[in-house]
């Protein structure tokens, strides 16, 4: 599975998107959270897809090494699970800080 999800990095999916354009709309999505919601506490809920991106944006863990490493959940093969609790900013978003930032999978 991760042959064929590198092959999508850059080239989107027949149909859908490229990892780094989701990359570019989750971009999106904080700014206009960031506007909104300043000091609220809010809750994203996504598939991989998203959830790469935003480490990718918050964390800074390289988009090809979230892509080609981390297993996808559910399925024979099981699933995997992180977490990361702590205060982590994004150095392309300036202002925003997520706090605390939790990422796992079921």
């Amino acid at each position: 599975m991760a042959a064929l999800r590198s092959r999508h990095i850059d080239t989107p999916w027949p149909g859908g998107q490229s990892y780094r354009q989701v990359v570019a709309e989750m971009a999106g999505f904080l700014r206009e959270v960031m506007d909104e919601w300043q000091g609220g506490l809010v809750l994203a809920v996504s598939h991989s897809a998203n959830r790469w991106a935003l480490q990718n944006l918050l964390d800074g863990t390289p988009l090809e090494e979230l892509v080609l490493t981390r297993r996808l959940s559910g399925g024979r093969g099981g699933s995997t699970a992180s977490a990361e609790v702590g205060r982590v900013g994004c150095p392309s978003l300036p202002g925003w800080v997520s706090s605390p930032m939790v990422w796992g999978s079921h």
